[in-house]
């Protein structure tokens, strides 16, 4: 257990070294975060071309949430860069195992969206004339680091696939977060798309803890069971890739398809 706890804290500095070398505090701040506010911004303003508030509302909330997702699944860059930098075999070959590693390697892009959704659902509703009750949005905080959680659950998922198919990390990214958006209530209710759509919907982060999100800030019931949906779904997924992560290795070890770069 100790030398468990080592490789995941040893993997959590080197988070923070990806980070501070991707990013600076003022290009996050001025690159980034504004970045992904102009995003909300613009398709909360779509509500205003419906030209009625809730349609504002609506998209603003959803728009602002699912930031968490889409930083959160940057994981799947990080945990294909293990096979760019040669380090796969070496963790293949580790005597603690590459799973650690592996589902504590994008962390710091959990964090991230954690702030970037917290900010967007903070700013972005009241600039454009949407007001919530101050202690309604600070309780829905802790529901939107949970959506965060969840969809790095999934973002760890979608990176077993992409060990397997190291040449479509960008592909798997950007189709595993759209088909989020598209589906988990962010612009549409989940009700609008047909049953089997519907279906996919429910196994998809974002979409239960959305919910509870919008029924914290409209005072609505329905919280806790999202928030348990929610975390059903993050925990699943979790399991999903720690699955699919030991299948990849014991598959190459057996065939010697492990390779470096």
């Amino acid at each position: 257990m100790t030398t468990l706890l080592h490789v995941v804290r040893r993997t959590a500095v080197n988070c923070v070294a990806e980070l501070r070398g991707a990013y600076t505090l003022k290009t996050w701040v001025f690159g980034w975060l504004v970045r992904m506010l102009a995003q909300v911004t613009f398709f909360a303003l779509v509500g205003r071309l419906v030209g009625t508030p809730d349609a504002v509302r609506y998209l603003a909330v959803g728009n602002a949430v699912v930031l968490a997702c889409l930083e959160s699944t940057i994981v799947v860059l990080s945990v294909n860069d293990e096979r760019a930098q040669g380090t796969l075999p070496l963790l293949a070959a580790s005597p603690v195992g590459h799973t650690p590693v592996f589902l504590a390697r994008g962390l710091q892009w959990a964090a991230t969206g954690m702030v970037s959704s917290t900010v967007a659902l903070l700013a972005v509703p009241a600039v454009l004339g949407v007001q919530y009750p101050v202690d309604r949005l600070l309780a829905a905080l802790p529901v939107v680091w949970l959506v965060g959680l969840a969809s790095y659950g999934y973002g760890c998922a979608l990176a077993g696939l992409v060990l397997r198919f190291g040449r479509i990390d960008w592909l798997v990214l950007n189709v595993g977060y759209l088909l989020v958006m598209t589906l988990a209530g962010v612009n549409v209710p989940v009700a609008f798309w047909p049953g089997w759509l519907s279906w996919v919907a429910e196994i998809l982060p974002v979409t239960h803890g959305l919910a509870a999100v919008r029924a914290v800030l409209d005072g609505t019931p329905g919280v806790l069971g999202g928030v348990v949906l929610e975390a059903a779904v993050g925990l699943a997924w979790l399991v999903v890739a720690y699955a699919g992560h030991r299948r990849f290795i014991a598959a190459g070890r057996r065939r010697g398809t492990i390779e470096f770069g």
